[in-house]
């Protein structure tokens, strides 16, 4: 079944992968797989809800809450909790 005619004009392009990593790209999905990702991506979050995000943070690790814990809950990084609670 042949994909919709896509708004912007799709070029081929090339990508160095070994055969290991083509065999795993192709089993997520390939080519629609990664557009799909792309196309998805959600923006970078803004100052507001950083300062949300921080505030929940400490209020988190205030309450007796492991920094891992913490880091996932909030899917962020060990190293940007410890940021945080500077």
């Amino acid at each position: 079944m042949p994909r919709p005619k896509p708004q912007e004009e799709i070029k081929p392009r090339c990508v160095r992968l070994s055969d290991k990593q083509w065999i795993k790209f192709k089993t997520i999905g390939g080519s629609e797989w990664l557009r799909t990702t792309l196309d998805g991506r959600v923006t970078r979050p803004t100052t507001a809800e950083k300062t949300e995000r921080n505030r929940r943070v400490r209020i988190d690790r205030i309450t007796g809450m492991l920094i891992n814990d913490i880091a996932a809950k909030h899917n962020i990084s060990w190293r940007t909790v410890l940021r945080i609670l500077k």
